[in-house]
């Protein structure tokens, strides 16, 4: 077959079937970020929510027991008054420690993050709610209001073209390093919570 045709037919590829992370009372998709168990006392199930939990002790973030490298992520969150979470991926490493008051171990992934929670903690832009966290700032305010429900979207592109989306506006866009990884739920010891995950790879 010649190869501008293998590269046509590559490029209508169709991205494959969405898949529902969370149905609102399974936890079967997710694992710790370190691979271990579901860590309930870093997460709960609470009103067909998936829902960080504060704690004294150990946190960890959830990760996806899937791995992805182009992919389109879907998800509901809502945030408390003074919350703060984010949707990791592109995920470079994992830090896997015991926490200072001997009470288990603190995990939390290292890569990109998709910044969500209460926009009034954070007078740096680039740390507001859809910012690439720390280093691209969203083109436009476009959270609800605090206790209101929000809708993003990530997109990784085969090509590395990232986009995050906020509520149907596309907020920012960059390029960058695709790696295979899983999609992590952040615990930043606030209870943000979590609806409607869902995802799928791209071709």
């Amino acid at each position: 077959m010649p190869l501008v045709l293998l590269l046509l037919l590559a490029a209508a590829a169709p991205a494959a079937d969405w898949q529902t992370l969370f149905d609102g009372r399974s936890t079967a998709h997710f694992r710790s970020i370190n691979g271990g168990p579901f860590h309930s006392q870093s997460w709960t199930v609470k009103d067909a929510c998936l829902c960080a939990q504060r704690s004294t002790g150990a946190r960890q973030d959830l990760r996806t027991l899937a791995e992805f490298e182009a992919f389109e992520f879907e998800f509901d969150w809502r945030t408390p008054p003074k919350g703060n979470s984010g949707v990791k991926y592109l995920i470079e490493r994992v830090e896997d420690f015991p926490h200072a008051s001997g009470e288990g171990r603190h995990a939390r992934a290292r890569g990109k993050e998709y910044q969500l929670g209460d926009d009034s903690i954070f007078p740096q832009p680039e740390r507001r709610a859809a910012a690439l966290y720390g280093a691209i700032a969203p083109s436009k305010a476009a959270a609800r209001a605090i206790g209101e429900w929000n809708q993003s979207r990530i997109v990784v592109k085969p090509s590395g073209e990232v986009e995050h989306w906020l509520n149907g506006e596309r907020v920012l866009t960059y390029r960058g390093e695709l790696r295979r990884s899983p999609v992590s739920l952040q615990n930043h010891n606030s209870e943000v919570c979590f609806r409607n995950l869902r995802i799928r790879a791209l071709p």
